[in-house]
């Protein structure tokens, strides 16, 4: 049960410490991804909080209207 235990603590620290690079390597590529999608969320989320305050508040008071009959 003991050599059972350490060839299973062996494979786990073989494959934990060898694919550390290429883990780094995944959450790189993660990281450089979100930050060059951030502006592009940014712009999104201020135009639709745009939107929401349109339907929400109304037209703007230098909105010309039209007089009802």
């Amino acid at each position: 049960m003991a050599t059972v235990g350490a060839v299973a603590l062996a494979a786990g620290l073989a494959f934990g410490l060898g694919g550390r690079e290429v883990a780094a390597r995944i959450w790189e590529d993660w990281y450089n991804k979100s930050r060059a999608a951030a502006p592009k969320l940014a712009a999104g989320a201020t135009e639709m909080s745009r939107e929401i305050d349109k339907r929400t508040t109304g037209p703007s008071p230098n909105t010309p209207t039209l007089p009802r009959h």
